[in-house]
């Protein structure tokens, strides 16, 4: 596995790696970014509540690596809600798919809205779906997918 693959490195990575007689299995983009709101209310404002003994602060302060994407992959499979791989407008809050876990320990479910911090750059999103993992699978899984026309349109459709 190869990670930190710059967008204009893609091409030269995959001839070097066919070069070798080795497959290119999956090429998957990766998105780094901070939670920043949980239903309107601030991580910071949360974690106060909680104290500084609390185990499960982990998921408010981590850095989320994420990835956007127009199916699921193997090894994922939706169990509430619905998958929005790919829309044609731009909402001024994302539609993501969150992994199912994480979702029961952020106390959020369908339709709850999450902020993030990507680079600066402030993203609402709203739960559409989630996901059940594979997480034992040897691939790139992620909490949080986001529908793929975010990020490959380079046009202003996560409200930023």
């Amino acid at each position: 596995m190869l990670f930190d693959i710059q967008t204009s490195q893609n091409e030269g990575v995959a001839r070097l790696i066919r070069s070798l007689n080795l497959p290119v299995l999956d090429e998957t983009p990766m998105v780094s970014m901070r939670l920043s709101s949980v239903k309107g209310r601030s991580v910071e404002s949360i974690m106060s509540e909680h104290g500084p003994g609390r185990d499960r602060r982990w998921i408010y302060r981590r850095e989320y690596r994420s990835t956007y994407s127009d199916h699921l992959r193997d090894g994922e499979t939706v169990v509430a809600g619905a998958w929005v791989g790919q829309v044609t407008d731009h909402p001024e809050v994302t539609p993501i798919s969150l992994e199912q876990d994480i979702a029961k320990d952020l106390a959020v479910g369908i339709g709850d809205e999450l902020g993030f911090d990507v680079q600066g750059i402030p993203i609402k999103t709203r739960v559409a779906s989630l996901r059940q993992v594979e997480w034992r699978r040897i691939q790139p899984n992620f909490f949080v997918v986001f529908r793929a026309a975010c990020w490959r349109t380079r046009r202003p459709c996560m409200s930023w």
